[in-house]
């Protein structure tokens, strides 16, 4: 398996090293408890796919029904929910960019960009919940150690459908950039953390990261992006160091090409 080699490091997952943040702060534990909106697909660029090799417990949520059957496949523990995640429940229209899942969305007018650009778009209907029915279904009174959002413009409506009162992840991490740009968006949201005594402590360039105020103590580990002093590993290195390995397989050149083509293309933030 991709980092047996070097089974002391966490393995990272994602492009911007959040998770290697968050294992920074909570690593230490050997259980813990995560949900993860927009989750996109099960390992690549998964927040949450660290912890679940640790062994964590969490919900992902992911409305895109591409990836529910990777998400059984590939994560050992957890649950799977497809839907989308907004304030109100029900049924909304999804707008799946074929060219780029991660970019799929519940705004139209986003969906619109992603046409005039041409990107291929696709409508699909799907079943939409609320952060705070979430937590009534898998959460129940369990802590929440970190809650991750990127909902590709949706983040109002998602945090609007939350009770932070109730329910108080100690970590919460949203994407605040536009799709492929580095305009920042969480002055449209952002207030609903903070009159909620969240503070935010770190913004990697992509990604806002905000504190309960009941865990202060954690402030100072978390202020600062994942650099050389976190020790950890990605998984791109994993692949690669398992071509070199096992030598010129087909599997090893197979994982290699998705590699380079996971480093060459774009991100979608």
């Amino acid at each position: 398996m991709p980092g047996e080699q070097n089974v002391t490091k966490p393995v990272s997952f994602t492009r911007q090293r959040e998770d290697v943040v968050l294992h920074r702060v909570l690593g230490g534990m050997t259980k813990g408890f995560y949900i993860d909106l927009g989750a996109n697909h099960p390992v690549h660029s998964s927040a949450t796919k660290m912890f679940d090799d640790l062994g964590w417990d969490g919900v992902t949520v992911e409305p895109n029904p591409l990836f529910s059957e990777a998400f059984a496949e590939l994560r050992k523990h957890g649950r799977h929910l497809e839907a989308a995640v907004s304030d109100a429940s029900g049924k909304r229209t999804f707008y799946l960019v074929e060219n780029d899942p991660a970019l799929s969305t519940l705004d139209e007018d986003q969906a619109n960009t992603y046409r005039r650009r041409g990107f291929l778009v696709r409508e699909k209907s799907v079943q939409v919940t609320t952060l705070r029915e979430i937590c009534e279904l898998y959460v129940e009174e369990a802590p929440i150690d970190f809650l991750k959002i990127d909902v590709e413009g949706f983040e109002a409506e998602v945090l609007r459908g939350a009770d932070f009162t109730r329910w108080r992840p100690t970590i919460v991490v949203v994407e605040a950039v536009r799709p492929y740009s580095s305009i920042q968006t969480h002055k449209g949201w952002e207030k609903i953390l903070l009159s909620h005594d969240y503070s935010e402590v770190l913004f990697d360039g992509v990604n806002r990261f905000y504190l309960a105020a009941e865990r202060a103590d954690l402030k100072d580990v978390i202020s600062y992006p994942a650099c050389i002093l976190d020790k950890y590993i990605s998984h791109e290195e994993c692949l690669l160091a398992d071509y070199r390995r096992f030598g010129r397989t087909a599997l090893a050149a197979a994982k290699c090409v998705q590699v380079i083509i996971g480093l060459l293309r774009p991100s979608s933030s």
